[in-house]
């Protein structure tokens, strides 16, 4: 897997996810409350920052099994 170092020399770009709209509200209310109860928590700042976590956990996890 690549080095986390490596990724973050990386140029972002922008990804789009289809999801269907009560997931959508879902999140942003679950991140929201979250953010409310642990502001320290980077992965609870925005939608964005929730998901690119998840998303980091969970292929970590995959490569891990």
């Amino acid at each position: 897997m690549t080095s986390e170092k490596y990724l973050s020399q990386k140029k972002t770009v922008n990804q789009t996810f289809s999801t269907s709209p009560a997931l959508k509200d879902w999140l942003k209310r679950s991140v929201k409350i979250k953010h409310k109860e642990i502001p320290e928590d980077a992965k609870f700042r925005s939608v964005s920052a929730f998901i690119n976590h998840f998303l980091k956990v969970a292929l970590t996890e995959l490569s891990n099994s």
